[in-house]
């Protein structure tokens, strides 16, 4: 399961010179700045510090020899290019044509030049601004530090990204950028292992790569409730809170590699399967008295709506199962909700449109079996300690 981001605090700054107080000045050119900086989200954002109006469509991005772009190549732009005092752009790598789509993770190297005259240039006037990131001695940094644009090769900003400027025009170097909290980060990458206990808790533990053999939960977190569906942007999206509060819970993975909740969608009757469409749409079933499909915004975790379903067509009480999402339909299987009492001897499913909110089909298959309750992955595989 592949797994950043809210709040701020100082980063930690990381040198090899005692002597270096991570500050140097830079000249009066240097007003148009990086003011963010993000490898997670592959974006940055751009400011004029200064007093006039400055143009910026021909200016470059370099993080290396041979890997450069100018901004005017990227087509996801927040922003107008003539930059106003303290106005700002913001950029999306991902959108850009050449070499710089995207930013590396661990460490890093960026600068900013006012055109592509001479990337090894050390004139100020062309070298406007640089930030490195991950561990020292990135590419261009000593050009960076001849410049003035850059305190020491030696420095760099060491935490969770995006990495925030906080200082003024004429602050470089370190010193004067913030990351993430750990508390406040949102891992992306990762897997989470859970397990259910004899008591019918849920032992979690995140780990950073895919363990192999026996993975050792005996340290990991006990949870009343945390039974993840579907993930989205490091979200996972659980049938209720972690302590147990119906409705769809939305938990992540900090920094420090705990779990935590982050929103819940407090919703009654007997909430199941979450699935995720995008963004902005997000389903689930529900077995009350009136089955239905509820529609919900994931990143806001507000409701959008029920869909309420059928029971026309089937034998008895039904209780809807996993989702599957195809276009703008919704799919799930249906079993009887009184097995021993009103067996089901044919295989159905039905189907609602979550954009229209309208219940679509329900469709019979006959003589391939029982529909039946499908095994939950979370046996009772584990002790009280998390030992499988």
């Amino acid at each position: 399961m592949a797994l950043i981001i809210a709040g701020m605090s100082m980063l930690t700054i990381v040198s090899c010179n005692d002597d270096d107080d991570g500050m140097t000045t830079t000249t009066e050119e240097g007003l148009v700045r990086f003011s963010l900086v993000d490898p997670e989200g592959d974006s940055l954002v751009i400011s004029n510090f200064g007093t006039s109006e400055i143009d910026i469509s021909d200016y470059r991005l370099c993080l290396g020899p041979d890997r450069y772009n100018a901004i005017s190549n990227y087509a996801d732009i927040v922003g107008d290019l003539l930059l106003s005092t303290n106005e700002t752009v913001t950029i999306k790598l991902g959108s850009g044509t050449q070499n710089v789509t995207s930013l590396p993770l661990e460490s890093g190297g960026l600068g900013l030049f006012a055109s592509a005259d001479d990337f090894s240039s050390t004139a100020p006037e062309l070298l406007l601004d640089y930030v490195q990131w991950g561990a020292a001695d990135q590419d261009r940094v000593d050009q960076a530090v001849t410049a003035g644009r850059w305190d020491d090769a030696a420095n760099f900003i060491s935490g969770f990204a995006p990495y925030t400027f906080s200082g003024a025009s004429d602050q470089i170097g370190a010193t004067f950028w913030q990351t993430l909290a750990a508390e406040d980060v949102r891992l992306k990458t990762g897997f989470v292992i859970t397990a259910r206990t004899p008591n019918n808790n849920i032992v979690a533990k995140y780990f950073s790569e895919m363990p192999s053999g026996t993975a050792d939960l005996t340290d990991g977190q006990v949870f009343q409730s945390f039974v993840p569906w579907d993930i989205l942007d490091g979200y996972l999206y659980t049938e209720g809170a972690t302590d147990g509060t119906e409705g769809i819970g939305r938990a992540r993975v900090n920094g420090n590699g705990q779990i935590v909740d982050d929103g819940n969608l407090v919703v009654t009757g007997d909430i199941r399967r979450p699935a995720i469409v995008d963004a902005t749409t997000g389903v689930y079933t529900t077995q009350a008295s009136q089955a239905e499909i509820g529609v919900f915004n994931p990143m806001t975790m507000q409701l959008e709506g029920r869909i309420p379903m059928s029971d026309e067509g089937l034998p008895g009480p039904q209780r809807m199962r996993n989702l599957l999402i195809r276009g703008d339909e919704v799919f799930t299987y249906i079993v009887s909700l009184n097995l021993d009492e009103v067996p089901f001897t044919s295989v159905y499913l039905q189907s609602a449109n979550y954009r229209t909110g309208q219940f679509t089909a329900t469709a019979e298959f006959p003589g391939l079996g029982q529909s039946n309750w499908v095994k939950s992955p979370f046996a009772n595989n584990v002790d009280e300690n998390g030992n499988i």
